[in-house]
């Protein structure tokens, strides 16, 4: 019944507001750039039309990271982005330099075809990129009026979204959204309630206590 119901969440890492481009850039070389994080070679990803979207787009660096999975989705999507010269394959990097990426990058894109979340949209977001995300899902609840949404399924719906939030100026109303509702600390005590909730509701109406079944055992840290 929908009683039983509670509304928890996802959440991000607070860390995620310090980050800076310092370590990006003097690496790479590159800011100001649209990045991809995530899996490569993932269908629902649809990192492929973001890639035509990129060869649409000369002008603006691309900077795509994540290991790609060993699936031919993966080959294809690699030799695809060998043909545009404003695309970076940077692979996989360390938290810190992904951390780093956040603050160097001007848009985050995740166009996927769904999205329960989009965690790195979040992270990123809380980092102070803007973010263009997918329509399909659970992004509006979580990014509100705030983000680029898109139809995955139209590269000119995805470009038209990249080169808006582009164009837009720096400013931290998406940044203090997630960080007023979605860090860790903040869903910790929504889940904590959640469960006060239950017992409370067992206690009054004098139910046993809840006692796992069989060989079952619980670790939480």
């Amino acid at each position: 019944p929908p009683s039983a119901i509670y509304d928890v969440p996802n959440g991000v890492d607070s860390r995620y507001q310090s980050a800076t481009p310092d370590m990006f850039v003097t690496k790479y070389g590159l800011q100001d750039f649209v990045l991809y994080t995530g899996q490569i070679g993932n269908p629902r990803k649809n990192l492929k039309r973001l890639l035509r979207v990129a060869g649409q787009l000369p002008h603006i660096d691309f900077v795509l990271i994540g290991q790609p999975l060993p699936t031919p989705e993966a080959r294809e999507t690699l030799e695809l982005a060998q043909h545009y010269p404003n695309v970076h394959l940077l692979g996989h990097v360390s938290e810190e330099e992904l951390i780093s990426a956040y603050g160097a990058c001007k848009v985050l894109a995740l166009p996927s075809l769904i999205e329960a979340t989009g965690l790195v949209a979040l992270e990123a977001g809380l980092a102070g990129a803007r973010v263009v995300i997918t329509q399909n899902g659970g992004p509006p609840y979580y990014f509100g009026d705030l983000a680029h949404y898109v139809d995955p399924y139209a590269e000119g719906s995805i470009c038209a979204a990249i080169e808006a939030a582009l164009a837009e100026p720096r400013d931290d109303r998406l940044r203090q959204r997630i960080a007023s509702r979605f860090l860790w600390g903040i869903i910790a005590e929504q889940l904590e309630g959640v469960y006060r909730r239950v017992l409370d509701e067992r206690t009054a109406r004098a139910e046993p206590p809840l006692r796992p079944q069989g060989h079952v055992q619980a670790a939480v840290e």
